[in-house]
């Protein structure tokens, strides 16, 4: 068959990729675990007017003095039923949905905020209808937004918590910039109302003591934080125009007597937050003596991708300026001076998971001649075909083809098969509840940053409106250029020997995003492609199904094997002492 024949345009590629992927399971179980419960509201004219629950955030001086900018104040519920030790302040939990209220503030000092059930409000109560009588000032906000109701509509025991997180600074959850209030147990019923005051405290989260430099008094550092301007990021009017990194040395690198004085440098790009817990887990990993010979001998730099939207994946993009570009060309060279690394591409390899696991891959595509291979588990969006259960290139997003809801997350149940936890339009609503700026950290609004300009309004244009309408022309524009299975459809003879040679993916069977029907349809398309193009079997590359592992265990399923790999392609390279 000619080569020509099987080089579509973008958008055909993309459809035919489409058409030929594996069905996505259909709604099976009920949805939405642990939602709060909606009581019957309705009352004759004549009726006493029901309880109202009040709820008042109360924000320290320091609030207005150090977070200074408009930001998200939350108030997340959690059912008392869920024991697995989160805080209600970790959420809004996507793929479990339970019930919270957001407001769009900036903080004064002394000022606080009223959530009430029936009557959402942010103009100040009186002193007599607040908890102990406290005095509650007005706070300038653009209105309480509920998910999926008030807490009129509460029933049953729950666990409350407010956070306040500042835009500018990364929205998910557990940033160091962020602000929280204690957990408190409330018991919500018919006929009573609670009253809960609430005190915002800084964050006590990701607080490492990490050395920020090499030269300097005591022991040299196992790990150190870098954090510097970026030029290029900064001309190109970034918002976040910053490289930010952790780098954990291997044994040996300070020993002046250690036969290896040039290392290796894999990074890692995490799924989400800054890289810190995934940095400190590497340095307890080194101090291990088996470490040795298990691990890699190289440097890792667990590399930041943390923006004021979210994610932003080391992708060249309008929202997040040249992050690919600058990475490559200013920020790896620095290291590259700074530390004592081989300044080679075939001495840098890729890691990562999610949202890293995609930037990876995209690094790996984008500059072949850079990086020495990508490995990745469970990457997300490499096919916008099939997004889940969702195709960017169709027109609705929300219902399937027999009108179903269209699956957001799934878990899988003991002897029962699968739970949908939530569907897509739950997912929609969750994140403009969370910010309807588009910067609650939630993946279709990260996404849009990531793949889309801004709109009139100044927020990430989205892929979908907010009754489900697939916006095509934004698709087959913008984020198509991001498609990387289409990206193999329109040019083969490239992109089919990079993936053969220089990326390792594995997912879980188990995969609550559905990762994993997006990856095996991806490996057969790519072994189509392979026929058509008579290329030999892959040498280096796989994509590899993991039995029983979920999006959250993948990796520490997959780690040996990734390693034996990495291993293995520092020593082809020479960089690998036994």
């Amino acid at each position: 068959m000619p080569i020509d024949s099987i080089q579509p345009t973008l958008v055909d590629a993309a459809r035919w990729f489409h058409a030929v992927r594996v069905p996505v399971v259909g709604l099976a179980c009920s949805i939405a675990w642990g939602q709060a419960v909606p009581r019957a509201l309705a009352s004759r004219a004549d009726d006493p007017p029901p309880p109202i629950d009040r709820f008042v955030v109360r924000m320290p001086d320091a609030v207005a003095t150090e977070s200074g900018a408009e930001g998200e104040l939350l108030l997340l519920f959690v059912p008392a039923s869920r024991r697995d030790g989160t805080q209600p302040a970790d959420g809004p939990w996507w793929s479990r949905p339970h019930p919270f209220g957001a407001a769009t503030i900036r903080p004064r000092a002394g000022a606080a905020i009223e959530f009430r059930g029936s009557a959402p409000s942010t103009t100040p109560p009186s002193p007599e209808a607040s908890p102990a009588g406290a005095s509650v000032k007005p706070v300038d906000a653009t209105g309480v937004r509920w998910y999926p109701n008030d807490p009129s509509t509460f029933e049953g025991a729950f666990r409350v918590q407010a956070v306040f997180r500042p835009h500018g600074v990364d929205p998910t959850p557990g940033g160091a910039s962020e602000w929280r209030s204690e957990v408190v147990a409330v018991a919500m019923s018919p006929g009573r109302a609670e009253e809960v005051d609430l005190q915002l405290e800084r964050s006590a989260a990701r607080l490492f003591d990490v050395p920020t430099r090499l030269v300097g008094p005591g022991d040299p550092p196992g790990w150190l934080r870098i954090d510097e301007p970026s030029a290029m990021l900064a001309s190109a009017g970034a918002e976040q125009a910053r490289h930010r990194a952790w780098i954990v040395f291997p044994r040996g690198y300070h020993d002046l007597s250690a036969p290896r004085r040039m290392w290796p440098a894999i990074y890692v790009v995490p799924h989400e937050g800054d890289g810190s817990r995934e940095a400190k887990a590497l340095r307890d990993a080194i101090a291990m003596p088996e470490a040795q010979r298990s691990m890699p001998q190289a440097v890792w730099v667990v590399l930041d991708p943390t923006s004021p939207w979210g994610h932003h994946g080391f992708a060249d993009s309008p929202v997040h300026g040249p992050r690919a570009a600058a990475l490559v060309e200013e920020f790896v060279p620095t290291l590259e001076q700074r530390l004592r690394i081989v300044p080679d591409g075939r001495a840098r390899l890729l890691s990562g998971h999610g949202a890293g696991g995609w930037s990876a891959i995209w690094l790996q595509q984008e500059f072949p001649r850079a990086f020495g291979g990508a490995f990745v588990t469970s990457p997300e969006t490499v096919d916008l075909s099939r997004i889940g259960a969702v195709d960017a290139y169709a027109s609705e997003a929300f219902l399937d083809e027999e009108g179903e809801p269209r699956a957001a997350y799934r878990e899988a149940v003991a002897g029962r098969g699968e739970a949908i936890r939530t569907v897509v339009s739950q997912e929609a609503r969750m994140a403009e509840t969370a910010s309807p700026q588009g910067r609650s950290g939630n993946r279709w609004q990260r996404w849009a940053a990531r793949m889309s300009p801004f709109d009139e309004s100044g927020r990430p244009r989205a892929i979908f409106t907010d009754d489900g309408r697939v916006d095509r022309s934004l698709a087959e524009r913008w984020w198509l250029r991001y498609d990387l299975a289409a990206a193999l459809a329109r040019e083969p003879l490239r992109r089919v020997p990079m993936w053969d040679r220089s990326i390792q993916v594995r997912v879980g069977s188990l995969d609550e995003h559905f990762h994993d029907r997006t990856l095996l349809s991806l490996r057969s398309y790519l072994a189509d492609l392979r026929r058509e193009l008579g290329l030999p079997r892959p040498e280096g590359g796989l994509i590899e199904l993991v039995p029983g592992a979920t999006f959250d265990t993948i990796v520490p399923k997959a780690t040996p094997a990734t390693y034996r790999a990495m291993i293995e392609r520092l020593r082809d390279a020479g960089l690998h002492d036994e």
